[in-house]
């Protein structure tokens, strides 16, 4: 620290890293799970939920696949963790097409 402040380094880095983990946690694909009344029942006696039961697989760690972000591109991007969140289908809701575009409409006005 130099005046209270952080100093440029290994604190920086630490910091972004965070943000990063933390950006990235927020913004995941959602796989929407449905099942079927047996399902529910069984797990039930457990207390658990398929969702709850799946949540421990919503982050892999150590892996190595390459991803083409632009098949133009010369240099693939290597996936080394993904995440996803798993949310019960009945809790999931149409939004309406006007909701969806009435952002990207306003973004798009001069």
């Amino acid at each position: 620290k130099l005046l209270g402040r952080p100093t440029r380094g290994l604190g920086a880095m630490s910091g972004i890293a965070e943000y990063r983990r933390r950006v990235q946690a927020r913004h995941r694909p959602v796989v929407a799970v449905a099942t079927a009344p047996d399902v529910d029942a069984c797990l039930a006696r457990s207390g658990l939920t398929l969702v709850d039961a799946l949540r421990p697989w919503s982050d892999v760690r150590g892996i190595s696949f390459s991803v083409r972000l632009n098949p133009e591109s010369g240099y693939p991007h290597v996936l080394s963790e993904f995440g996803v969140r798993f949310h019960d289908g009945r809790e999931c809701a149409r939004v309406p097409g006007h909701v969806v575009d009435a952002p990207a409409a306003a973004a798009l006005e001069p």
